[in-house]
């Protein structure tokens, strides 16, 4: 990482600088779930970056006080009305009283990129109203142009991020009391699993990167294929964004089934994976308002009722319960 301002101040300390290294932990954004290995990456590290896209001052000092025991994750929760079995409650509990460095680099709240990243998130909700309303071309107009616009506002993120790290982590090193005397740095970044490519940038300039993920093999659904297929320059058909329609509109009326975003992304595969492209216009047409399961129980396919019918449909090992004698 070339910072000559850096090579100055440790020349002047007549002290080499010290070997950091990155590492990268890759999740899902949904539930606490995708953040239960999140624990030995952090373990390992000694600078910790969240993701805290749309970033304030408040959240910083949260995000600080909590490293250092001022503020407790109970606290927290009940002050910004957090759920107890939620991402941001699991990540704080991790934090908590650990004493670590915390950067963040993500967008700002006010940041231009940000706001057009919230601006695109209403085009895919005007997408899925139409889809839901039977107007399945209108519907898949409009995710075309979301993933798109999504997938150039990411690149641009991901730009951003990197030069944050280039320009910010080795000062933010040289000024931490709890660092000035190691000779190797761990940074661990929490990113979301669609940022694979940020780590590769880094990469490529001859960086010591680590990269761990949630969840092997991790699965990305219909939605955030189609983004990374754009982000990489690939074709993205029309029934890869049909398919992400179905499948983000199914989405919501499951997830009361299971905190595994990661199981429930399988089972809506499996599901959306059944209709060809005409099949799921024919599904968009025949809804009316807020009825999708119906309209797929209809056409024969089996929805779960709990977790443990998923598991079934899945064909995963049934968990043994464990009692105490």
């Amino acid at each position: 990482m070339e910072n000559f301002e850096s090579k100055r101040i440790w020349a002047e300390r007549k002290e080499p600088p010290p070997k950091i290294s990155f590492e990268f932990f890759f999740s899902g954004h949904e539930t606490a779930k995708d953040l239960e290995n999140l624990k030995d990456a952090f373990d390992r590290a000694d600078v910790y970056i969240p993701e805290v896209c749309g970033w304030s001052d408040e959240d910083v000092e949260v995000y600080q006080n909590i490293s250092q025991g001022k503020m407790t994750p109970n606290s927290m929760a009940k002050k910004y009305g957090i759920s107890k079995r939620s991402k941001v409650f699991k990540e704080m509990q991790i934090l908590y009283k650990s004493e670590k460095p915390i950067l963040i680099i993500d967008l700002p709240e006010k940041h231009e990129l940000y706001v057009r990243y919230n601006k695109s998130l209403e085009i895919k909700d005007e997408a899925l109203d139409q889809f839901n309303q039977g107007g399945f071309r209108e519907a898949l107009e409009l995710m075309h142009r979301f993933i798109e616009e999504f997938a150039e506002i990411t690149e641009k993120r991901e730009a951003f991020i990197k030069k944050n790290i280039e320009e910010q982590v080795e000062p933010f090193v040289q000024k931490s009391p709890q660092l000035k005397n190691k000779k190797e740095i761990k940074i661990l970044l929490r990113l979301g699993a669609a940022h694979t490519t940020l780590s590769q940038a880094l990469g490529i300039r001859g960086e010591r990167i680590q990269q761990t993920f949630s969840k092997m093999p991790y699965l990305f659904g219909a939605d955030a294929e189609a983004k990374r297929r754009k982000i990489f320059n690939k074709p993205v058909s029309d029934e890869l964004v049909a398919r992400a329609l179905l499948e983000e509109s199914l989405y919501p009326k499951l997830r009361r089934l299971t905190d595994d975003s990661q199981k429930l992304t399988e089972l809506i595969q499996k599901i959306s994976q059944e209709f060809t492209i005409k099949d799921i216009k024919e599904i968009s047409e025949d809804l009316e308002g807020d009825i999708i399961i119906e309209a797929l129980k209809k056409r024969g396919v089996k929805i779960p009722e709990s977790e443990e019918e998923i598991d079934k449909l899945l064909g995963l090992p049934k968990k043994i319960m464990h009692r105490e004698h």
